[in-house]
């Protein structure tokens, strides 16, 4: 549980760090809103003391995202998720749960995005043979990466460390794709910064008459 806080804690410093810079470079617009769908694969975390109890697992997840239009690289997302995990005693536990968070994305090029979420929640998890059931806060950290297939499609893979407080911590592996819509973003980026107006050579006018005449006079003498 330390260790999770501490990477949570690297993950908000990173975020304020980042948030105080006056330019971030941002590759190319992109749409305000995404929904995403994420089929997840679930072991325990050999952190846990519990671990012994459960196995493997899987679930899946259904998120919305909202990039922030002051902000492009901060977003806040939502999300509800499903989780079933096998239990060594010859049954199996179900967890429904519901999350919200904040998270950072970092273009690389144009179709590749670094992505880190920190989000937590509340979850309900009953035995699936007894129906006994509990239900407590989680949090959870989520470093990703998104390929973007189609300007409003885009591929995503990653890992998640979830602790369910009181019950089990686990890794997660997910895939999934999320289709962006809504009002674009601007671009950030270098280029969208106003330059320098190029220099021109100043063009010398022609003499007014007054001036031709004295020259004239100039001359004859």
């Amino acid at each position: 549980m330390k260790k999770f806080l501490l990477v949570a804690l690297i993950l908000v410093l990173v975020a304020s760090f980042a948030s105080s810079e006056a330019a971030v470079p941002i590759a190319s617009s992109s749409p305000l809103f995404s929904v995403g769908i994420w089929p997840v694969f679930s072991f325990p975390s050999p952190l846990d003391a519990n671990s012994s109890m459960f196995a493997f697992g899987a679930g899946a997840e259904i998120s919305g995202e909202y990039v922030l239009p002051f902000f492009p690289t901060l977003y806040a997302k939502a999300g509800l998720e499903y989780g079933y995990s096998q239990l060594v005693a010859h049954s199996s536990l179900s967890i429904l749960s519901g999350s919200a968070g904040i998270g950072l994305r970092f273009p690389i090029v144009d179709w590749l995005t670094l992505r880190a979420a920190l989000a937590g929640g509340y979850y309900y998890g009953f035995v699936n043979a007894t129906g006994q059931a509990g239900g407590d806060l989680f949090l959870a950290v989520s470093p990703s990466l998104a390929f973007t297939l189609w300007p409003s499609i885009s591929l995503g893979l990653g890992a998640t460390y979830r602790v369910y407080l009181n019950l089990l911590q686990t890794i997660d592996a997910f895939v999934g794709v999320s289709y962006a819509f809504g009002p674009a973003v601007p671009s950030k980026g270098p280029d969208s910064l106003p330059g320098p107006s190029p220099c021109r050579p100043r063009s010398k006018s022609p003499p007014e008459p007054s001036e031709r005449g004295s020259q004239s006079r100039t001359s004859a003498s």
